[in-house]
Formats: C-alpha cells, sequence, structure tokens
C-alpha cells in the first residue's frame, strides 16, 4: 500500500483542525501516511524529487520566481530525500512538482518553466526535461495570471486520453480556448469540473484532489459545488473509493491535497 507523506507543519495552530481531520481519515480508512519534519513550508509536492518512469528520483531546482523574496521558505528536497533513503538525480533546471501532471510518459507543464529558467532556449529546456525522467512527450499549457503558474491546480490526467479542466466562466473564456486548442491538438479529451473565479486562495480547487492506489481524496469547501464536483467525480471514477475532506484551512494559504502531498 502507497505511503503518502506530509509536512510536519500541519500540525501548527493555524492548520491542526485540518490536520486532525486528516489523521482521522487515514486511520479510519487504514491508509498510510507520514509526517516529514525539517520543511519549511507545508508544499510538499513542490520541493520534493519527481520519480522517472525508470523508478529513479529527479529533483528539480527549488527556486521558483514567488519565492524569490521569501528564500526562508525554501526547503532542500534532496536532504528530506535522502532522510528518506532515497538517491536523487539533482538538475539545475527550476521546476516546481506542482508544475508537473504526469501519467505513464507524458507530461503536462505551464509556461512557467520559460521564465523559471531564461538561460535556457525553449527546445532545449523542453528536451531536457523531457530526458531526465524519461518520457516520450511533453505537454506545454499558457499559465493562468496567478502566482504560481502550477499544473496541477488546471488540468488532471483521468486516463491515457482524457483530463480534467477547471470550469471556466465567461470572463475567461479567451484563456479556456487557449487551453483547450492545446488539449484537442494532443487528442486530449477534457472534462470540466466545477470551479471558481476565485483567484486569491484555493477554496473551489477540486482539480487539486489527491490520488493514489485505488483512492481519490476529494476536497471539500463548505460550499454550494462540493456536491455537484462529489457526483461528478463518482461518475468518472467509477473503479475508485472517493472520500472526501474538508480543506479550507489550507485552501486559505493557496493550495489544496495535491499540493500538500508526495508519494514514493
Amino acid at each position: 500500500m502507497t505511503t503518502i507523506y506530509f509536512s510536519a507543519l500541519l500540525k501548527q495552530k493555524k492548520y491542526l483542525p485540518f490536520y486532525n481531520r486528516l489523521v482521522k481519515l487515514f486511520e479510519d480508512n487504514n491508509l498510510n501516511c507520514k509526517f516529514v519534519e525539517s520543511t519549511n513550508d507545508i508544499w510538499m509536492r513542490d520541493f520534493m524529487s519527481i520519480k522517472s518512469t525508470d523508478g529513479k528520483y529527479i529533483q528539480f531546482d527549488y527556486h521558483p520566481i514567488y519565492l524569490k523574496k521569501y528564500p526562508k521558505y525554501i526547503t532542500g528536497g534532496s536532504l528530506i530525500a535522502k532522510n528518506l533513503g532515497i538517491d536523487t538525480i539533482t538538475t539545475d533546471i527550476k521546476l516546481d512538482g506542482g508544475n508537473f501532471i504526469c501519467r505513464n510518459k507524458i507530461a503536462i507543464i505551464t509556461s512557467r518553466i520559460f521564465k523559471e529558467n531564461p538561460n535556457y532556449s525553449e527546445q532545449e529546456l523542453t528536451d531536457k526535461i523531457k530526458n531526465l525522467p524519461k518520457l516520450d512527450k511533453i505537454i506545454i499549457i499558457e499559465e493562468e495570471q496567478d502566482t504560481y503558474g502550477h499544473s496541477d491546480g488546471m488540468v488532471r490526467f483521468v486516463d491515457d486520453n482524457a483530463v480534467l479542466i477547471n470550469e471556466y466562466t465567461k470572463k475567461h473564456i479567451k484563456y479556456k480556448k487557449v487551453l483547450t486548442d492545446v488539449l484537442e491538438k494532443e487528442n486530449l479529451k477534457y472534462i470540466e469540473i466545477p470551479s471558481t473565479d476565485n483567484m486569491t486562495n484555493a477554496i473551489g480547487l477540486y482539480i487539486n484532489y489527491l490520488q493514489f492506489d485505488d483512492i481519490i481524496v476529494l476536497p471539500v469547501f463548505n460550499i454550494d459545488n462540493d456536491k455537484k464536483a462529489l457526483e461528478l467525480f463518482k461518475k468518472i471514477f467509477k473503479n475508485y473509493r472517493i472520500l472526501q475532506i474538508d480543506c479550507t484551512e489550507i485552501a486559505k494559504a493557496g493550495g489544496v491535497l495535491n499540493c500538500i502531498s508526495w508519494q514514493l
């Protein structure tokens, strides 16, 4: 059974109600989780290594633009991995784990990587990123106008032929067309999931769910779309057990379940 890793910083007072719900959810469903000490923030997905298709672990350089003025929040993923008994292959390429959505040998990454790595040409950069985790293809989508530029808040694979995307309002219809044009060009069907226009936090971001083994943990925000999202996920992921957890506390900090988790 897969073990899911979270930062021990979730035990802080501001996240403690969520932490207690999370521990109970895992215990009640006989699932495995561990809490990692010595992280500088809770966003495990971003600073930890990415598993290659040949089983190796690639540690990208975690110095994102949005933390340039806040170096105290930067965690060295290689050291955390070493403490877990994992050897990593390091690279100078800057790439957050939250900007790497992968299924089999295809990854989806936003155009933020080009801003993060101006010393590389776009072709050189995508080729190198593709070669490190041994991928067949990288699909580049335009980033949204947010702080982080992560793909895990925009798109998730259902299977080899379909993805989930957020439901865009008329206000963002131009961006939706840019995104869906790329997906259609790559022969990927897309299913829209309820979302909000909220760009200040992650409340309403159901697409940032946690998926492992035959389990999907779907976030709840105590808003009207919670029920609609659950019904859709049950239809889409018929072979999965769908669990739910209130993620209000961490969503207010800017992320949800995929953001705070990491798995071997």
